[in-house]
């Protein structure tokens, strides 16, 4: 992409992901290319003439009041089809952001999975956000931090709620096996008998010998979802994501 964003989610790995993504803004904003973007915004919008990018994103912040339309963020929304003016939204709504993931882990609902963390759960809600303004570009938001960042938490606890649901389903499989409730008197630990389970449904083509090797690391190995995606190449959501279509797919098969 000309501005260097991409269509991707943003992210950065540990706890240090928002002074991570303010570090990646400070770097974006003050390209030649970031200039010649907002000269083009600013024909498309008005109310973004004036000021640099940075400039743009520290006087929206400054003047930030919840339940109030930012004139500017507003603009910037409707203009969020371009990879920059997104980046520049999320950058506008970080400050709404911070605190969500406290008050996820706080309240639960989040924490799905054991294996789950605070930066874990920071990293999902910010890509929940960055794909709520990627959804909104080109509409006109009444209050558009109050609506994305809401957006971002709704859609992270209904993922997570979707994936308990699946694993409360997932029967005689990993669930069952790792908490104990099946019979490992036998030669077998609970163990063995989820990896031969996972090994005779890839041999069904049930689920595929990646989906099988993360459903063993991640529900029997307990190895966390930073480390996952460290392994897999993937971020916590979509680790979780595609923990939850094996998981389902295994239901399915087991019907």
């Amino acid at each position: 992409m000309g501005s260097g964003v991409g269509n991707s989610p943003p992210h950065a790995s540990g706890m240090n992901l928002f002074a991570a993504l303010d570090a990646e803004w400070a770097a974006l904003a003050t390209t030649a290319q970031a200039a010649q973007h907002v000269a083009g915004w600013c024909v498309r919008e008005p109310a973004l003439a004036g000021s640099t990018p940075m400039e743009l994103v520290v006087a929206v912040v400054a003047d930030r009041r919840w339940g109030r339309a930012d004139p500017r963020l507003t603009a910037l929304v409707r203009l969020a089809a371009d990879d920059l003016a997104a980046r520049a939204v999320l950058q506008c709504v970080l400050p709404g952001l911070r605190a969500e993931p406290m008050y996820c882990r706080r309240h639960h609902w989040s924490l799905a999975d054991p294996a789950d963390d605070l930066a874990d759960v920071t990293a999902e809600l910010v890509g929940a956000a960055w794909e709520a303004i990627r959804a909104r570009a080109g509409t006109t938001l009444a209050d558009p931090e109050n609506t994305l960042v809401r957006a971002a938490t709704e859609k992270l606890r209904t993922r997570r709620r979707a994936e308990a649901r699946t694993r409360a389903r997932t029967v005689p499989l990993v669930g069952m096996a790792v908490a104990g409730q099946v019979d490992v008197d036998d030669a077998r630990s609970a163990a063995e008998r989820v990896m031969v389970t996972l090994v005779d449904a890839v041999r069904a083509e049930t689920v595929t010998a990646r989906q099988a090797d993360l459903l063993y690391n991640v529900r029997v190995a307990r190895i966390s979802g930073r480390e996952a995606g460290r392994r897999y190449g993937m971020t916590p959501g979509q680790v979780f994501h595609a923990l939850s279509v094996a998981e389902t797919a295994l239901q399915r098969a087991s019907a």
